[in-house]
């Protein structure tokens, strides 16, 4: 079981914390942005409240807890403090906050905070991505602390013991983290509606090449799932459209020419030229489409289906 003020792990290299905070959106927004209401809670510095702009964090440990016992490795930094040289990535007062987080140019990890007014609160939601392995009970414990000092000031309450609150987050997190964190979704299974699943298990399966998972009568039906060959994880689940308003729903993206799902591939050309020689209508030859080569085909059971060449930092 968590406390809904848990920092959560949402990615393998990313964790996510939100806080109901009280006080209007611009008094949460200046503790985010003024240097001297920040370092109450976490850092001073002065931001360019712009994208691209510097992004330092001074942070001086010892201000917000003067009389802690600190854990030895971080003595030096409690006494002299130590700085982040981060750069401003979005701005948009009073809503959003985003920079990147690091000492150096090869330890670059990203802070993004949203904030949005829930009647007389702020909730504000915090992310922080690109993060090693070996960094993530750390960083979580240490956001923990520092927002629950955040909300301390925000309510005029005394603030507690930095180091200690830390030390007791940090273990507890690293546990959790090490066992495996029970929130984190994941994608097991999509689906795609068919008309017709024993035509649609013949194109999947032997036109596409995609790998045959589940065919199991289900319900007057199929609970009928296919993979990418070898490929452990996701199923696609070929979904008999077994009542009227998902055929109308079918029918619809179909008549607008928008397709119902979509496959990468590495190579857009060459796949179409394969399946083209399997007897697959496509709507066009490939087409580049907003830093994305994209095609269309027809998957015979109703749907168009998209294939895509995700080539945008080529």
């Amino acid at each position: 079981m968590h406390d809904s003020d848990d920092v959560i792990r949402t990615a393998p290299d990313a964790v996510r914390v939100e806080r109901l905070l009280p006080g209007s959106i611009e008094r949460v927004w200046a503790f985010l942005v003024d240097p001297d209401k920040r370092r109450l809670w976490l850092a001073d510095g002065a931001f360019e409240l712009r994208p691209g702009g510097s992004a330092p964090l001074h942070f001086r440990h010892r201000t917000l807890s003067p009389d802690s016992e600190v854990p030895q490795r971080f003595r030096d930094m409690h006494e002299i403090g130590h700085t982040n040289h981060g750069t401003v990535i979005a701005c948009d007062p009073p809503h959003r906050l985003a920079w990147t987080w690091g000492h150096d140019a090869d330890d670059r990890s990203e802070v993004d905070i949203v904030l949005r007014a829930e009647g007389d609160a702020v909730r504000l939601q915090l992310t922080h991505r690109r993060l090693s392995e070996r960094d993530l009970p750390d960083v979580s414990g240490g956001w923990h602390t520092h927002l629950d000092i955040l909300d301390a000031r925000l309510s005029g309450r005394p603030v507690g013991d930095f180091w200690k609150a830390w030390t007791a987050h940090a273990a507890r997190y690293a546990a959790r983290f090490a066992a495996g964190d029970s929130t984190m979704l994941r994608i097991a299974l999509t689906s795609v509606m068919v008309d017709d699943q024993t035509r649609a298990r013949a194109f999947y399966v032997d036109t596409l090449g995609f790998e045959l998972r589940r065919d199991i009568a289900f319900d007057g039906g199929r609970w009928l799932t296919v993979a990418t060959p070898g490929a452990p994880g996701v199923e696609l689940l070929l979904e008999p459209a077994g009542f009227e308003f998902a055929k109308t729903y079918q029918r619809a993206l179909r008549e607008a020419g928008i397709p119902i799902n979509a496959f990468v591939v590495d190579d857009v050309q060459a796949t179409c030229d394969r399946l083209q020689a399997r007897g697959v209508v496509f709507q066009s030859a490939p087409v580049r489409v907003a830093g994305q080569t994209i095609a269309v085909f027809d998957d015979t059971c109703g749907n168009w289906i998209q294939i895509y060449e995700d080539d945008a930092g080529a």
